[in-house]
């Protein structure tokens, strides 16, 4: 949680309100239905679980959002699109391991880098 909320005060280039309470959720759930699996084209064999900690799966929602386990079309409706770094979910027709590595990438790009500049750098 502490993670996005940094990266979406970079967004913004000021604190978050006070007002609204926000909480992590992750976008693909740790325990994937049969209709998760066939809606995102998800063979019974992908092992998701390597991705589903990934920064790219993880969005910020205000407290009272939905159960994680909620199909990502209807997910993708109820996400806020206030919070700038959801932006980037809203491209995905699928939600998958490659969605997840293409997102995770996406952040790292445009706020790791921004909020520790040394992780930009290789180390030598």
């Amino acid at each position: 949680l502490y993670l996005l909320k940094q990266m979406e005060i970079c967004a913004r280039g000021k604190d978050l309100s006070k007002e609204n309470t926000y909480k992590a959720v992750r976008i693909m759930p740790k325990e994937l239905s049969i209709d998760w699996r066939n809606e995102n084209n998800l063979l019974m064999t992908t092992d998701h679980r390597h991705f589903i900690d990934y920064v790219g799966n993880f969005t910020l929602y205000y407290a009272h959002a939905q159960d994680e386990n909620t199909l990502f079309q209807q997910k993708k409706k109820q996400i806020p699109k206030d919070i700038n770094i959801n932006n980037g979910i809203f491209e995905f027709e699928k939600w998958n391991t490659d969605s997840i590595q293409k997102r995770s990438q996406s952040l790292f790009n445009a706020y790791i880098t921004k909020l520790w500049p040394d992780l930009s750098n290789p180390v030598s």
